[in-house]
């Protein structure tokens, strides 16, 4: 159920991202700063063991200035293994964020 309402929020709010399910999971959302507010309220808003928000930031926008998500992030996807998520982060230029969270490791 939580992983359909993730796909859903995301597709509704035109947000692109990923679930990392099973534990340790991590969640990583883009879009426009409202988007990204609602959906992180819904998530909240969902029965967890534990959830802890480990920032929420402005991006800055991309050079055709409209506001659009990085080109490089589309879609929502799920991954099961945390080099996935790793990976995904990596390929956005944000690889230290999860490995400051202390999910993965730096790749060489």
């Amino acid at each position: 159920k939580k992983r359909r309402a993730l796909h859903h929020w995301s597709a509704s709010l035109s947000l692109a991202g990923f679930a990392k399910i099973g534990y340790p999971g991590v969640i990583y959302a883009q879009g426009v700063q409202p988007s990204v507010e609602e959906f992180v309220a819904n998530v909240k808003g969902m029965q967890w063991l534990a959830l802890k928000l480990r920032f929420l930031e402005p991006l800055p926008v991309p050079a055709a200035g409209d506001g659009s998500i990085d080109a490089s992030a589309s879609g929502w996807r799920e991954f099961e293994k945390v080099g996935e998520a790793g990976e995904a982060m990596r390929r956005l230029g944000r690889e230290e964020w999860i490995v400051e969270m202390g999910v993965g490791s730096k790749s060489s």
